[in-house]
């Protein structure tokens, strides 16, 4: 635990809050065991210390900041109606601009004469078919 100090804070806090402290691990008493320690590691919730540090640059866009920031792009989009520069999507982590500008849409198709190829020629009122 001594070689990530912020780790050991974390875990510290996080056992100060449930009312135990880290001294007490092992100290021949029975206040904290180790089986504790690692549930309460374990079952840390999103917004503890220990996930914040785990997820330095995501811990703070759980599902409620998720579906708040879709709320808004898509408010932004209804007012933007077409006139003006078109509104720019809250960033999130983890996804860069042409991701978030496609919206998970990827243009994948034929142009005209790779359709034509496939098709082939025989197809009735198609170029003189």
């Amino acid at each position: 635990m001594d070689r990530d100090p912020i780790f050991s804070m974390a875990v510290e806090r996080e056992l100060i809050e449930v009312g135990v402290r880290w001294r007490w691990v092992n100290d021949g008493s029975d206040r904290l065991s180790w089986d504790d320690v690692i549930a309460l590691i374990a079952t840390a919730g999103p917004d503890s210390a220990i996930v914040r540090d785990a997820r330095k640059d995501e811990w703070e866009w759980d599902l409620t900041n998720q579906l708040l920031a879709h709320i808004a792009d898509q408010q932004a989009m209804s007012a933007w109606g077409g006139k003006g520069a078109k509104p720019k999507p809250i960033p999130r982590p983890g996804v860069d601009g042409k991701e978030m500008e496609t919206a998970g849409v990827k243009p994948e198709g034929l142009s005209k004469a790779e359709m034509d190829e496939w098709l082939g020629d025989d197809w009735p009122g198609v170029n003189g078919g």
